[in-house]
């Protein structure tokens, strides 16, 4: 008895391989997805956003689960990296740092980001003008610089 090759079926472009995984070709790389029809075509649908883009499996996460504390940690590090670079000022990284561990406490590590309105983020913003006024080129409780005069 002679095995069939691989079957492709129409509904989603994945191949059924005869030791019973779904699969796809992706940029030139063969990714698998399972067993079960319906569980690999869920997964192809979480995952293929990511591998069309050439980014890793697992890279991204939905957005209803991330938390404030994991979005301040991806945007902290990818900061970082950006500060080791020497594209970023220590300062501003600094500031970055205590902004969002501020927001953080206000608001709680665990909230996911989905629940914050834009109201609650204009109000924050309205309290960090305040903080950190320099950043919008405000000098609060500051005396103006006084440049010197040059020549003798």
């Amino acid at each position: 008895m002679v095995q069939a090759g691989p079957q492709r079926t129409r509904t989603f472009g994945q191949t059924l391989l005869p030791t019973g995984r779904w699969c796809e070709r992706i940029r030139r790389k063969l990714y698998y997805f399972g067993a079960d029809k319906q569980a690999a075509y869920e997964r192809y649908l979480c995952e293929a956003g990511d591998l069309h883009a050439g980014r890793q499996r697992g890279t991204s996460v939905i957005a209803g689960e991330v938390t404030i504390k994991e979005l301040a940690n991806h945007y902290l590090s990818h900061q970082h990296e950006r500060r080791t670079g020497g594209e970023l000022a220590p300062v501003h990284f600094r500031d970055y740092q205590s902004i969002l561990r501020e927001l953080a406490r206000a608001r709680g590590e665990g909230t996911a980001v989905t629940e914050l309105a834009p109201q609650l983020a204009h109000s924050y913003r309205t309290r960090l003008v305040g903080k950190y006024a320099y950043l919008h080129g405000q000098a609060r409780n500051r005396e103006p610089l006084r440049f010197r005069k040059a020549g003798p």
